[in-house]
């Protein structure tokens, strides 16, 4: 583990090209599963009017950009409720 100071010249002096490093962005996803922790309307188990509309339903992570999923998924469950609310 790196710390503030002299630590942190040892990057300087690292030769590290762009193929040698691997870059990772995390999306949390699946932590509120549907069918697990929310029924299928995305409605917590166990209340009356808290919902998860995001890739948190997912049953595991996507191996994509989870960009279009995640309005598809709050898309369609956002129309779901609204026409439940009327």
């Amino acid at each position: 583990m790196l710390t503030p100071g002299d630590d942190l010249s040892i990057i300087d002096r690292l030769r590290i090209g762009a193929a040698d490093t691997n870059y990772v962005s995390y999306h949390p996803q699946g932590t509120a599963r549907m069918g697990e922790v929310t029924d299928s309307d995305a409605r917590v188990n166990g209340t009356d009017n808290l919902y998860v509309m995001d890739t948190s339903l997912f049953p595991t992570p996507v191996g994509v950009n989870t960009q279009v999923p995640v309005m598809g998924v709050a898309t369609h469950m956002a129309r779901k409720l609204a026409a439940r609310m009327r």
